[in-house]
């Protein structure tokens, strides 16, 4: 995402503001939007403890962009993160996603252009239907290696599956 410039530190005051210490300034939520779409790499630390707090300062600019209406993040799609914590792929799922977002990124100009032209023809749902079985192809390559993965013998006192980078290698 960087081009070679330092990661920049912000950092998370206990009144909730936010300071760059690359620019020694104050920041918003919306600043570090903006910073993101800009392919900015930055590090949220919270000022008192030193912790890493960049998770959860990204989910809180999610949920500020679901607020406004975005609505980027389907409901169903929601449920089925939640019903995921504590689950058995709970520690495959970040993996997966990582590399269905990256994959997502890469064929990015590739789905505009197939949305254009659904849009164009009046038939979206066709493009749709084509991007689904695309991702479909990907997910299935996944299972698969996980299935072979959990077929070999395990060591003992392991849940997740050996062959993960496997499966990852398959989301490619």
């Amino acid at each position: 995402m960087t081009d070679g410039a330092a990661t920049i530190t912000i950092k998370k005051y206990a009144n909730r503001r936010l300071y760059d210490t690359g620019g020694s300034r104050y920041v918003t939520l919306a600043d570090l939007a903006r910073m993101v779409r800009g392919g900015v790499e930055f590090v949220v630390v919270d000022a008192r403890s030193g912790g890493d707090i960049t998770r959860a300062v990204l989910t809180q600019i999610i949920v500020e962009e679901e607020a406004k209406g975005a609505q980027l993040l389907p409901v169903s799609f929601l449920r089925q993160i939640i019903g995921l914590y504590g689950d058995r792929v709970h520690a495959l799922l970040p993996h997966y996603l990582d590399h269905s977002m990256d994959a997502f990124a890469r064929h990015g100009e590739r789905l505009r252009r197939l949305a254009q032209e659904a849009s164009d023809s009046g038939r979206p749902l066709a493009a749709l239907r084509g991007i689904v079985r695309e991702n479909l192809s990907v997910f299935e390559r996944a299972a698969a290696s996980w299935a072979q993965s959990d077929a070999r013998p395990q060591a003992s006192g392991t849940d997740a599956p050996s062959g993960d980078s496997e499966a990852l290698d398959a989301l490619q």
